[in-house]
């Protein structure tokens, strides 16, 4: 008895060892963890490229990204020619950008195609990533979607999500957004933020993962030791997140963001819904297409971004405080879409074309042109509507029919007594 009772022992030791020796795996080194898939996906990648790189026999290279026939259908296309042919065109991270940026204006409202121009590049640069899955930039600007209800925040967020290749979360705590980001490397897409933060010390916590947007930002908890959470985060909220008592105890937060302000489409004017062929085609052919574009040009990005950050001009003005008009968060921005620009141009040159280049494929004049409307766009004055909204309207109607007098506006009156000095 006491024998079996050291046996049995001995075995349960051994097997809360190997669970010990589990948890702390690297996350890229379980079998069937999204990292773990991440890896082999980019090892096949690299593997890919060097086959290229030395095979005798030049194969056709194909478009990863390209338009089909008609303004509104987007679609991206990697067309198979074996295992190892599959590849890239110098030009598709101008394609994916065009493309984004009319999949974001065709699918949603927005007030003017910077916005849709801006969501287009913040979403080819989240798609540039290290070998472990965090950003390739010294630091990330966050995101952030504001407007009241009505105004399509969900269905802008089921976009943006699409082209991360994630989803979208309604709400997060400290351990869900550390894992996200620390562990599987997802982009997190955070809906409703006002709520998540507004939760006291768990909000803190929360928004401690959501301001680590600088290169080696790491965290060290009992559970997993020390954790990179460096990686990216896009939000939507309330405007009441920017202009009411929560954005007073989150600047810090702020501060790391642009904004993009959306308000209610006109009455009439109708919005296609995103239908599950296109967001297939996002997710599943345009996302892959992304990454491996970011991937082959890596050095470039990179060397653009540096270029930045050793002072030389931006071409951007002075966009103001914070993270609206912050120069080290738009870096990321402008090195895809000048990469992307210069690449594409390079193509243009070398077919000869005798044309001008085409204003569309100017993604290095568009992304400066949306960060300074971006930046530009007033702040809302209340938090949410007014229920005396459209009354007076309702009244100097009801005036004009009767023929009676409207009353003189209460500002009116007080500018007159001020001009006779009673």
């Amino acid at each position: 008895m006491g024998v079996a009772y050291g046996i049995a022992r001995a075995g349960m030791r051994s097997y809360a060892q190997a669970q010990r020796q589990q948890a702390r795996r690297p996350a890229d080194q379980v079998p069937g963890s999204t990292a773990y898939i991440q890896r082999q996906m980019r090892a096949g990648i690299r593997q890919a490229s060097a086959a290229r790189a030395t095979s005798a026999v030049a194969v056709p290279a194909r478009s990863a990204v390209t338009q089909a026939a008609g303004s509104t259908s987007v679609v991206a296309r990697r067309e198979d020619a074996g295992a190892l042919e599959k590849s890239i065109q110098p030009t598709d991270g101008v394609g994916a950008l065009t493309l984004l940026s009319r999949f974001h204006q065709h699918y949603d409202y927005w007030e003017a195609p910077e916005y849709a121009d801006l969501l287009a590049a913040w979403e080819l640069q989240n798609a540039a990533m290290e070998d472990d899955g965090s950003p390739i930039w010294r630091a990330v600007p966050r995101i952030i979607v504001a407007g009241m209800h009505g105004t399509g925040k969900d269905n802008t967020m089921a976009q943006i999500a699409a082209a991360c290749g994630t989803n979208v979360l309604m709400k997060t705590t400290y351990p869900g957004i550390r894992d996200a980001i620390g562990l599987d490397r997802e982009t997190v897409i955070l809906n409703e933020a006002q709520i998540t933060f507004g939760a006291g010390r768990k909000s803190e916590e929360v928004r401690l993962i959501v301001n680590a947007h600088v290169k080696g930002n790491m965290i060290r908890d009992g559970k997993h030791g020390k954790l990179n959470v460096f990686g990216q985060v896009a939000m939507a909220g309330l405007p009441k997140l920017l202009t009411g008592r929560v954005s007073h105890e989150i600047e810090d937060t702020l501060s790391r963001c642009f904004v993009l302000w959306k308000v209610r489409k006109p009455k009439g004017y109708h919005v296609p819904e995103v239908t599950d062929a296109a967001e297939a085609q996002v997710r599943e052919k345009m996302v892959p297409a992304m990454r491996e574009w970011c991937y082959t040009y890596r050095g470039m990005l990179k060397g653009r971004a540096a270029w930045f950050g050793e002072g030389n001009p931006t071409g951007l003005p002075d966009l103001g405080g914070g993270g609206r008009g912050n120069d080290q968060l738009a870096r990321p921005l402008l090195s895809v879409c000048d990469v992307a620009t210069a690449l594409a141009h390079k193509a243009w040159r070398d077919s000869g074309s005798a044309e001008p280049f085409p204003a569309e494929q100017d993604w290095a004049g568009r992304i400066r042109k949306a960060l300074i409307f971006a930046s530009s766009v007033p702040e809302p004055v209340e938090d949410e509507d007014s229920p005396l909204d459209g009354v007076e309207s309702a009244f100097s109607q009801m005036w004009a029919e009767d023929g009676s007098e409207a009353p003189v506006p209460a500002e009116d009156i007080l500018a007159g007594l001020n001009a006779s000095g009673d």
